[in-house]
């Protein structure tokens, strides 16, 4: 399997998503007597297998985009649960109150962070640099 995602930390629980049908796990490592590790899954699902990173955590809730689930997704991160999902597929990030999806057709849409629907802002197209699909994280200055 190949992972390019990178893992979340939140107190003390290991988030981690793949693409390829992979989907995503949140973890509890938790240090054993004689200094060793041991790790309890709290909760796997299908749902969020990310393939180009950019999910998100952000007031107990995750954001991020599926590859073969298709769709972007927020999800409880405590349980895993979906609270809502939108047609589409790429990568994301934060800021200003805003998530900001770039779509693998490059559409850069600007959603309100909330937990209760996937609710667009405004979008826009990004310049057409060549001819694969758009597959890196937006980053904002």
């Amino acid at each position: 399997e190949n992972s390019c995602t990178d893992v979340i930390v939140s107190d003390g629980l290991v988030f981690a998503s793949t693409g390829y049908g992979g989907g995503c796990i949140l973890l509890r490592p938790q240090r054993q007597a004689g200094g060793k590790f041991s790790v309890e899954q709290v909760w796997k699902s299908e749902l969020l297998d990310n393939h180009h990173g950019g999910v998100v955590l952000l007031d107990g809730h995750l954001y991020g985009a599926g590859h073969e689930s298709r769709g972007w997704f927020c999800l409880d991160f405590m349980t895993g649960g979906k609270l809502w999902q939108s047609r589409g597929k790429g990568s994301l990030t934060y800021a200003e109150d805003r998530l900001y999806c770039l779509d693998e057709k490059g559409t850069m849409t600007l959603i309100g962070a909330t937990n209760q629907k996937w609710d667009q802002v405004s979008s826009f197209r990004m310049p057409r640099g060549g001819r694969g699909l758009y597959s890196g994280l937006p980053h904002l200055n």
